[in-house]
């Protein structure tokens, strides 16, 4: 108790002189530090641009679990070191706590507004999030203890759940981090079920704290890991995350990199579209993924949080100059090499200097600064968009690709690739954010940004605080005109028409009138669209109608001519068989339109059932 009130009478005394300015808008800024960024990075608390942030994340505290007593699950230090006793920060030497925590209640002082909060897990600590999640004994007494800690440390805000990953994905036992191997991240089938009641307890345990949790970025995953609004009920729950979380972030990084032996983007806003592009085959971009947790999960905009990383990936041994002559070096091999180590080795990045465990990772205070203990000082500090004479001599060209909205720098004398954001792409995703209404951004990590003392300190937070600050345009939009007509040039009224967002499940869909006309105000012209049109017993030349990206500038009108079929009918074919082999004699029955057929496949394992009325539903 006399701890406590240490902190607070501190607090009211000193708040009044150090109070700086908090940012000038409506969104959410929330930047994650790295308790490991005193070392090497010799970024310490105080180095924090407090004024340009609403909250900050503290990565990681980590968990202590046994599933024989679960009754004593809770959180621990990772770094007692960095988080209670260093004093690089000015802690006195008898103040209690030290470390970084003392440098969070200084920063908290200083800029009130600031919410802090403390980091549950992360890449290589999420392995007892699954069985505290499971036991209801360990999701109790994890929440109790989490309220405990915030009693005795007042100045933190709330708590976020870092679990990588519910259901699938995380680490996978294979990687060396500091000499040690990391045991695999387990699962349980209902990860995504016991996130939810783990949310719950801590809602119950800290009624007035601020909860979030940080999804994942695997767009096919993504669906199955998390439980929204909108796929609830799929899973059978009633409640899901943002029930008790004040909002969600989600990874906007690490959507391409060094394990694709490929050049690609770490964050493309949109899809690249090209089949060259390791991250085409499943749409792996920003958008894509907005749209997934917008859509499919229902996640409320305003409760949305958008990653960005403020750090790349390099790639060495780029083959050639690439299939798109303006943008050289992208999307072609680059393989990694293993040498005497087990796995595949990326290049070096920023801080790799430990044999066999290099990322690959480039951060942009190394890009535009000169931190790092290998250098990748590429790009003018002064001017981050553009690259540094000497880098320009040695080879280095920064490229910009419109499409994806993101830089990446090339060299082909070294056969070097270098992904990353500057201020340029950050802009784009600040906009971005805007024109979707999001709740705001996230940041992959503050030490990554260029430093104190640097011609642009803070220029990636800076650019974030300036986009938001400033009125951003929506996207332009203009009419869409369906016009339906027979062969007669007769009207078609009832045609149900779909248009869906290129790339996306975002769609509106209209019905056309009497005069057989159908209206899509208000349709972004910053994307392309595909048109589709049904109504029975009509066939439409052409099928669909595709839009292309960038290609409407001007109201627009699209004329369909539909025929009439008189009763259609159709045939339904289909084959039996046991891998290649057609099995014989099998029976077949369809059952729709208030009668059932039957049939037997053939000696090749076919089988058809003819004259099919049109406009039904079948079940074969």
């Amino acid at each position: 108790m006399v701890r406590n009130l240490y902190y607070l009478l501190s607090f009211f005394l000193i708040c009044p002189l150090l109070m700086h300015a908090q940012p000038n808008h409506n969104k959410k800024v929330v930047g994650y530090y790295a308790q490991w960024a005193i070392y090497a990075r010799d970024f310490n608390v105080n180095k924090i641009d407090g004024n340009k942030l609403t909250h900050l994340m503290y990565a990681f505290f980590g968990t202590e679990f046994d599933p024989a007593n679960p009754q004593n699950a809770k959180i621990k230090s990772l770094d007692t070191y960095a988080d209670f006793e260093h004093t690089e920060g000015g802690a006195p030497w008898n103040a209690t706590p030290k470390g970084n925590f003392y440098d969070l209640m200084q920063l908290k002082q200083a800029y009130p507004h600031l919410k802090i909060l403390i980091s549950i897990g992360g890449w290589t600590k999420s392995q007892d999030l699954p069985g505290i999640a499971a036991s209801p004994v360990a999701r109790t007494a994890f929440a109790q203890n989490m309220a405990s800690f915030l009693t005795t440390y007042p100045f933190i805000d709330g708590f976020d759940i870092d679990w990588e990953f519910p259901i699938i994905g995380g680490i996978d036992g294979t990687e060396v981090i500091g000499g040690i191997t990391p045991p695999a991240q387990p699962h349980t089938p209902n990860d995504h079920k016991n996130l939810v009641y783990l949310l719950k307890e801590m809602r119950l345990a800290m009624p007035n704290k601020i909860i979030s949790i940080a999804a994942g970025n695997n767009v096919v995953h993504v669906p199955n890991q998390f439980i929204g609004p909108g796929n609830k009920a799929q899973f059978g729950m009633q409640d899901d995350i943002t029930t008790y979380c004040d909002f969600i972030t989600f990874f906007g990084y690490d959507l391409g990199g060094n394990w694709y032996d490929k050049t690609c983007y770490n964050a493309p806003l949109y899809g690249s579209g090209n089949t060259n592009d390791p991250l085409n085959t499943n749409n792996e971009s920003l958008d894509h993924l907005t749209n997934i947790y917008l859509n499919t999960l229902a996640i409320p905009n305003d409760k949305l949080v958008m990653g960005i990383p403020f750090y790349g990936k390099i790639f060495n041994s780029v083959a050639n100059n690439g299939t798109i002559p303006s943008l050289p070096g992208l999307f072609v091999a680059a393989p990694r090499t293993t040498g005497s180590c087990v796995n595949p080795q990326a290049p070096q990045g920023t801080w790799d200097n430990a044999f066999c465990e290099f990322t690959g990772s480039v951060e942009f205070c190394d890009l535009a600064g000169n931190s790092g203990t290998t250098g990748h000082h590429f790009l003018n500090p002064s001017n981050s968009s553009s690259v540094l004479p000497a880098s320009t001599s040695a080879g280095w060209v920064r490229y910009w690709d419109n499409t994806a909205k993101v830089p990446y720098l090339y060299n082909a004398t070294t056969h070097q690739f270098v992904t990353y954001d500057d201020k340029v792409s950050i802009d784009e995703k600040a906009k971005y954010i805007k024109q979707r209404n999001l709740g705001g951004a996230m940041i992959w990590e503050l030490s990554q940004d260029t430093r104190p003392g640097s011609p642009e300190p803070a220029a990636l937070l800076g650019q974030i605080n300036t986009t938001f600050s400033t009125n951003v345009n929506p996207p332009a939009t203009v009419n869409v005109a369906v016009v339906f007509k027979d062969n007669a040039n007769t009207p078609i009224s009832g045609v149900t028409t779909v248009l869906t967002k290129a790339g996306t499940t975002t769609s509106v869909t209209q019905v056309s009138d009497a005069n057989g006309n159908v209206q899509f105000p208000n349709t972004a012209t910053n994307s392309g669209y595909v048109i589709t049109y049904t109504k029975n017993s009509y066939n439409f030349t052409p099928q669909t109608t595709t839009i292309a990206n960038g290609s409407l500038s001007a109201n627009t009108t699209f004329s369909i001519t539909g025929s009439n079929q008189t009763n259609p009918t159709y045939a339904i074919s289909g084959s039996v068989k046991n891998g290649t082999t057609g099995l014989s004699g099998i029976t077949i029955t369809l059952t729709g339109n208030g009668t059932s057929t039957t049939t037997t496949t053939n000696s090749s394992g076919s089988y058809s059932f003819t004259n099919v009325t049109a406009g039904q539903n079948y079940t074969v």
